[in-house]
Formats: C-alpha cells, structure tokens, sequence
C-alpha cells in the first residue's frame, strides 16, 4: 500500500471502537440526537458515517448552492430499493449529477444488504459491509488521485487525517480538530 501495511487496514480494525465512540458523541448533540434514535434498530456502521456528516457539514458558500445535510449524505451513499440492479442505480447517479466515486447501497436505506462502489460509472463490488465498502471507497480517492466532493470536504479530511493518518492533522479546519478531540476524549 501508498502508506504501509499499518495503514492498509487501520480503518476496519479500529472501526468497532470508534464507531462507538462517535454514536456517544452524536447522543450529545441535539442536532442529532433523532439520527441516532431514528437508526437504533439498523446498521450502526451506517449511522456512525452518517453522524460524522451530520457533524461535520457545513453548506458550501458558492452563491446559489446549497446541500443540506440530508444532500450531503447522498453524496457519499446513493441508496436504491431492493432488487435494484446496480446498473440502473448508476445510470441514475449519473442522470443525477453527483460526483463520484461514492457507495451505491441497495435495500432498505437504514439497513442495506448490498454495498457498490460507483466509479467512473462503474460497478466495483463493495464488501459485505458498509465498513468494507467506505474503506474501499477512501482508499480510491488515492489511487486515483482524485478530489473529495466538495460537500464532504470535511468529512474526507477528518478520516484521511485522523484515522487513517494519511494527511497533516493540523492542516485540518477547526471543526475538523474539534470534532476530532471531541471522539477521542470519550471513555
């Protein structure tokens, strides 16, 4: 790998901890607090990525753009229905505009069975798992050296940062540190 064999698997294998760690801190946000309940009986995995958006979103400042949070979600998973076959959801990401690569999920939105990545308008098998495939979907940033999406932007800062310690942590945005400090300081 670009940055060693201890950070090949540096997401997957610190993920179960850290994922708590980010659900406590998103119970503590009012902002939240109704994501964490609305996902208590789904994919934790999922609500924990989401929470790190929800947390670290802010609206771009380009005139006459905005992206909620919800929109932001979208941008890194793109979720269709049951039997759905990944090559119709592909055809809507690319009718729809948004930027790739990103996570097709394909099942219910809380609770996906399967896991895509999109790129290039192009089908790469995921994993079993949203873990697997967000894992995947960071490390192609690299490999091909692209730009994250600008809605992300902090989202995709604080993980090649901080958990996959792949970039300067004090070339981050405050928020990005705060947030960081915040799941670090939780027992």
């Amino acid at each position: 790998m670009m940055h060693g064999d201890l950070t090949a698997d540096t997401f997957i294998s610190k993920w179960s901890s850290f994922r708590e760690k980010v659900m406590q801190v998103g119970r503590k946000e009012e902002n939240v607090t109704q994501l964490v309940e609305r996902f208590e009986d789904a994919d934790r995995d999922l609500c924990a990525l989401t929470i790190i958006i929800y947390l670290l979103h802010r609206p771009l400042a380009k005139k006459g753009q905005s992206c909620s949070r919800v929109d932001a979600v979208r941008y890194l998973f793109y979720n269709v229905p049951e039997g759905t076959h990944v090559e119709g959801a592909i055809e809507e990401i690319k009718e729809k505009g948004y930027r790739q690569p990103l996570i097709v999920t394909i099942g219910p939105p809380m609770k996906p069975t399967q896991f895509w990545i999109c790129l290039d308008h192009i089908p790469v098998p995921g994993g079993s798992s949203v873990v697997e495939s967000f894992d995947k979907l960071f490390k192609s940033f690299f490999v091909f050296g692209l730009d994250y999406p600008p809605v992300l932007m902090n989202f995709y800062e604080y993980f090649a940062a901080f958990v996959y310690e792949v970039s300067n942590a004090s070339a981050v945005k405050p928020l990005v540190r705060t947030f960081a400090s915040s799941v670090k300081a939780v027992e």
